[in-house]
């Protein structure tokens, strides 16, 4: 069911994007959103994405980082 008129004039209107937003979102790919999430929330992600990091290799390849082949064309 959409919201009643009295519960739409409640809520905030959505802030539009400024131009340099929209070039800096055209440029970086990303969109800076001040206070979008509150500390908690952003201390509870932190956890889980560390929890997804993957733990340092424990041997190198000997001449550069190409996993197959001398790394040269």
């Amino acid at each position: 069911m959409p919201p009643s008129k009295a519960q739409r004039d409640l809520e905030p209107a959505p802030k539009r994007i400024s131009e340099i937003e929209r070039y800096l979102l055209d440029l970086k790919g990303y969109l800076v959103i001040e206070d979008a999430l509150s500390l908690g929330e952003v201390n509870t992600l932190n956890v889980i994405i560390d929890a997804q990091l993957l733990p340092p290799p424990t041997t190198y390849n000997r001449f550069g980082t190409a996993p197959l082949g001398s790394g040269f064309l």
